[in-house]
């Protein structure tokens, strides 16, 4: 039970990641950054023109949370990574091959939204600050997708086995113990003889 709690906090923060993410990306698509120079490099011309941009207090205020709940949630996801990976029972589920494939596809899919990002997009939105964290969710949500199908198969794998010894007992209780039949060993001792013909003729008068 213990255990459980934080898979289903894991769970539940995917959920309201995927709401934030999706929310950014529909209403507050027209919210533009200034990217990162690694992620897309951009002229004086264009800076001027993002500095010329009129100054809008609502955008500000959802920038901002967007960027502080961002945050909170980086740090959620990472806790929970790691929580996965120092726990015995949580790691032996996951396995190493599921780690190593989710962290390749994980580098793979972020190198290709900045290759995106990078020579297609035309402005770098606000959405795309939190393409990192929604690759992190999915991957906690394949994390949590193998343990889940894993403690699936191991409960029925024990209640097969425990209706086996069930039934086994079951069985053994039915088929009572034939009970054993006691030496019969008769006295012929105090039984009379019959005497032989021959000496009953001779002892008619």
């Amino acid at each position: 039970m213990k255990r459980t709690k934080p898979l289903m906090l894991s769970f539940l923060s995917i959920v309201l990641f995927q709401v934030l993410f999706f929310t950014t990306l529909i209403f507050l698509y027209h919210i533009i950054q200034i990217a990162p120079p690694y992620i897309k490099p951009i002229s004086y011309e264009y800076y001027k023109q993002l500095i010329e941009l009129p100054f809008v207090p609502q955008d500000y205020f959802f920038t901002s949370l967007v960027l502080i709940l961002n945050s909170l949630f980086l740090v959620c996801f990472v806790s929970m990574i790691t929580y996965i990976l120092v726990t015995r029972d949580l790691r032996r589920a996951v396995g190493g091959k599921n780690f190593i494939f989710s962290i390749l596809i994980g580098i793979l899919a972020y190198v290709i939204c900045l290759l995106l990002i990078r020579f297609i997009a035309e402005h770098y939105r606000l959405y795309m600050i939190l393409i990192p964290n929604q690759i992190l969710s999915l991957m906690l949500l394949y994390y949590l997708t193998v343990i889940g199908l894993h403690k699936l198969f191991r409960k029925d794998a024990d209640e097969s086995e425990e209706s086996a010894e069930a039934l086994g007992s079951s069985v053994s209780q039915d088929t009572a113990p034939i009970p054993e039949i006691p030496n019969f060993n008769p006295d012929l001792s105090s039984v009379p003889t019959e005497e032989p013909m021959e000496d009953q003729e001779n002892s008619l008068p």
